[in-house]
């Protein structure tokens, strides 16, 4: 049966009437999105252009400062002055440092990071995409190791991290970097093809690397 005028459905497939209201909110936010867009394109050139291919970016090296509950600003600047020591090489002849607009970035931590010549680069909101080295070992690390333990206190959370740590660096594959390991340890005996296999383990067998025995 033919809807006739008036039905229902053709009432329903009429376009929506906006108010000048709702008008002015979608221009203003189809502006926003243009902002941030030409923001981010214009932050990834700019990293690219200024970033050396060398030091975090190219080698993959966490390094694990300390743990707090309260991150206050005279803290982080004790941990950007630590990061910049010649003694803990964290920093050790590296340019740039990438960090978000996390307000535990003060003022005093960026200014400690430039007496030991670390430019700071503070990425634009949502743009997780700029530093995806840093946000992809946080997944790594969350969904690996620590949403699989139950932690009790600071002494807990450091010693599952030290131990991803050690597995991430020396025995854990990455396949951005051609599957092969970023830092092997000297101990591991080279082994040829036939023989055996072998498990080490970690955590209580959450974190297991496997390889030949000699």
């Amino acid at each position: 049966m033919p809807v006739g005028r008036g039905e229902p459905r053709e009432f329903l497939s009429l376009p929506k009437q906006q108010s000048p209201a709702e008008e002015e909110v979608e221009v203003r936010t189809t502006i926003q999105q243009i902002v941030l867009e030409h923001r981010r394109r214009y932050w990834s050139r700019r990293v690219t252009a200024e970033l050396p291919q060398c030091g975090m970016i190219v080698t993959r090296r966490v390094s694990l400062a300390r743990i707090t509950r309260y991150p206050t600003d005279r803290w982080m600047e004790q941990m950007a002055r630590n990061a910049i020591d010649e003694e803990s090489c964290h920093l050790h002849q590296l340019r740039y440092l990438l960090h978000d607009r996390d307000t535990k970035f003060c003022a005093s931590c960026r200014a400690m990071l430039g007496t030991g010549n670390v430019k700071c680069l503070a990425l634009p909101p949502r743009s997780p995409n700029l530093n995806a080295l840093a946000e992809r070992w946080v997944r790594s690390v969350k969904q690996e190791c620590l949403f699989r333990l139950i932690l009790f206190g600071e002494g807990s959370l450091q010693r599952a991290l030290t131990e991803f740590l050690d597995h991430y660096h020396a025995e854990r594959n990455h396949q951005g970097k051609g599957n092969v390991l970023l830092f092997p340890s000297r101990d591991t005996p080279q082994a040829g093809r036939g023989s055996a296999v072998q498990c080490r383990q970690r955590l209580g067998g959450l974190l297991n690397y496997y390889s030949r025995a000699a």
